[in-house]
């Protein structure tokens, strides 16, 4: 990075912090104060690995690296980071057939709630189903389309 920088005519300033396995060796606690200070007075945080886990396996859920990284998140406002990704050409076809499968289930849940919706009605006009029935039948449809929504979400 310093080295693009330099060639760029761009300067960088970094500190280093402890966080994770390392900041329990160092520091006791997985996310010094300090180390959370300097991350929210910095313009950017390049974060590397957050320890080796089965070495704090046996620590209380709050002494583990994970709570470094949490923490960090939690302090910042932020919930995910960013990692480079590449796809190779062989899982791009999966990939696809996975998209289409997700949109196919979404397509039927879709087509499956609407004619529940048009059968309701029709039983509710014809008198068949009671104002209670309805309102239970409405409440499934509702979980129905909330799922849908999460499908809609991963496609």
């Amino acid at each position: 990075m310093q080295a693009a920088a330099e060639r760029e005519g761009i300067k960088f300033e970094f500190t280093e912090k402890l966080v994770g396995g390392g900041a329990l060796d160092g520091a006791g606690v997985p996310l010094p104060d300090d180390t959370l200070a300097s991350c929210r007075a910095s313009d950017t945080v390049l974060l590397a690995s957050i320890g080796r886990y089965y070495k704090w396996d046996s620590n209380p859920p709050h002494l583990k690296p994970e709570t470094g990284l949490l923490g960090l998140r939690a302090g910042l406002g932020v919930f995910a980071n960013l990692r480079p990704v590449t796809v190779l050409p062989q899982a791009l076809s999966s990939i696809e057939e996975l998209v289409l499968q997700l949109q196919t289930q979404v397509e039927v849940l879709k087509e499956e709630v609407a004619s529940r919706d048009n059968l309701l009605r029709l039983l509710k006009k014809e008198g068949i189903l009671s104002s209670q029935s309805l309102q239970r039948a409405a409440q499934s449809l509702s979980e129905a389309e909330k799922k849908i929504i999460e499908l809609e979400s991963r496609v």
